[in-house]
């Protein structure tokens, strides 16, 4: 049999060296002739589609551009490694850090060394390294196929880590992007006192808008104190019990940076900016070096396959640039949060307090006085200070709580009988 055919039959891995030779062997040349006559007709018309043979991986980098990213990728992978190995085996560990994978809950991990284990009758190296200009994490098998743990932890890092369904504080620490896991907030959007169709479509323009796997973003405006930090709260413990994540951005961050987190270890998720003022203001009062970042940042929003909500905060719309405010698909809708009416004031003390703990003749102390949320919450803590120092009840020191917080914040008085607050519902 000529070394053309045998290349064809085995590269087909029709028939292994030695079968080729046991049918040599046992027909004639006849038989050998045709077979000659097969290759050459399936040359002219054409190969059978050759089956390649599954990608072996024996070893596996990922590199990392954070000291966060590399704790977090250590603790991750060393977690399912270890639950999956026979054996464990810490052969170098030059450094040691902690590793906060639950809100107020560390664990120590691996920062720099070498673990071997026995994984499936295989011997893996695991080794984390920060330094010599280098953070990476690397697993591999001298001998062996690691293909599975590399798509095992791959698919974890991306989908199953340990910022997933939780609400994070983003910022800048030094010159690296740090993460802190931060306790699940309280606020629902029953929470928020207003009327429901302002309710409603704070839900629809936030949760639902992930529920449906679209993007948006909205701006809350308003006096301090009315509402717009409870609607980011709200929006991100409804986002979590959903099966979202939260986040929150803290100070000045590099936006590019910012945006390869999200995608890679939150999205979908919500994104809250508080105090956009502090980064967006207008352009002809001049506009700080990443302004342009956070442009691209919005731009990006609407290209993303995991989607994302962007919630902003703002007491100074009008010094908002134009390209942030008035510009459809970086936010869609602006909220304005004014101070709450009386009426919505008496259902935040009744809330605070409890339902008819305070009198609501003793409701009136807080109206018509510029107070928002904020000084109804600041109230009832106040006054829960003076009934345990005096041991009085709450309703015996409502209205001396309401003069010593009133003696700490400017409030605005204003004249009883025909005025009226025509604010929009706060809280």
């Amino acid at each position: 049999m000529s070394n053309c055919v045998r290349q064809l039959f085995s590269t087909w891995g029709i028939m292994s060296e030695i079968e080729l030779e046991r049918l040599n062997t046992t027909y004639g040349t006849p038989e050998i002739k045709q077979l000659r006559e097969d290759v050459c007709f399936l040359l002219t018309h054409g190969l059978p589609a050759v089956k390649a043979a599954p990608k072996q991986i024996k070893s596996h980098t990922w590199s990392f551009r954070s000291d966060y990213e590399l704790r977090m990728a250590s603790y991750l992978f060393e977690k399912i490694l270890q639950a999956k190995a026979a054996d464990w085996d810490e052969l170098q560990i030059k450094e040691r850090s902690d590793y906060e994978y639950e809100h107020g809950i560390k664990t120590p991990i691996i920062k720099t060394g070498v673990v071997v284990a026995i994984i499936d009758d295989r011997i893996i190296r695991f080794e984390v390294l920060d330094g010599m200009g280098s953070t990476s994490i690397t697993v591999s098998s001298g001998n062996h196929d690691i293909s599975d743990l590399v798509e095992l932890l791959t698919k974890a890092l991306r989908h199953n880590n340990p910022l997933r369904g939780k609400l994070v504080q983003i910022l800048m620490r030094g010159n690296s992007l740090d993460i802190n896991i931060c306790a699940r907030p309280k606020s629902t959007f029953k929470d928020f006192v207003t009327n429901t169709t302002r309710r409603d479509e704070l839900w629809e323009n936030t949760v639902l808008q992930l529920q449906l796997g679209q993007n948006n973003g909205i701006i809350c405006h308003g006096d301090p104190g009315t509402g717009k930090s409870l609607v980011c709260a709200a929006a991100a413990n409804e986002a979590i019990a959903a099966g979202y994540s939260a986040a929150y951005l803290v100070g000045c961050v590099p936006f590019d940076e910012v945006d390869r987190v999200i995608r890679m270890y939150l999205a979908p998720a919500i994104i809250g900016l508080e105090d956009i003022d502090a980064f967006g203001e207008d352009r002809i009062n001049g506009r700080p070096s990443y302004f342009a970042d956070f442009l691209q940042f919005m731009n990006g929003i609407t290209e993303r396959e995991d989607p994302i909500v962007v919630i902003a905060t703002t007491n100074h719309l009008e010094l908002l640039d134009a390209a942030i405010k008035n510009r459809p698909v970086r936010f869609n809708r602006k909220y304005e949060f004014n101070k709450p009416t009386n009426p919505e004031i008496s259902v935040m003390v009744d809330r605070w307090f409890g339902a008819k703990t305070i009198d609501h003749r003793l409701h009136k102390l807080c109206y018509d006085r510029g107070l928002t949320g904020a000084h109804i919450r600041e109230i009832h803590r106040t006054a829960m200070t003076i009934a345990a120092k005096d041991k009085k009840e709450l309703a015996d020191v409502f209205a001396t709580a309401v003069e010593v917080v009133s003696k700490h914040f400017i409030t605005e008085w204003k004249p009883l009988g025909f005025a009226s607050s025509t604010g929009k519902a706060g809280g």
